[in-house]
């Protein structure tokens, strides 16, 4: 079942207790040619800050932090 993005950005929600959100980023090791600003990027932090959510960067082409993401 989906659940609805308010129920998962909500501090209120109930359902917050139960579910952590990690987004993981895919492509680290291509630094150089990423088009996120760093407006964008600063923005971004604080949204993940406010709901309490996890932001992890790794990348498969050089296996990268793979094996503590899947944990």
């Amino acid at each position: 079942k989906n659940l609805h993005k308010k129920e998962l950005t909500d501090n209120s929600s109930p359902i917050k207790r139960f579910i952590q959100i990690i987004l993981v980023g895919n492509k680290s090791d291509l630094v150089r040619k990423r088009i996120v600003t760093k407006e964008n990027k600063f923005r971004n932090f604080i949204y993940f800050f406010q709901h309490d959510c996890k932001f992890v960067e790794t990348s498969v082409a050089i296996n990268d932090l793979l094996t503590e993401i899947l944990k």
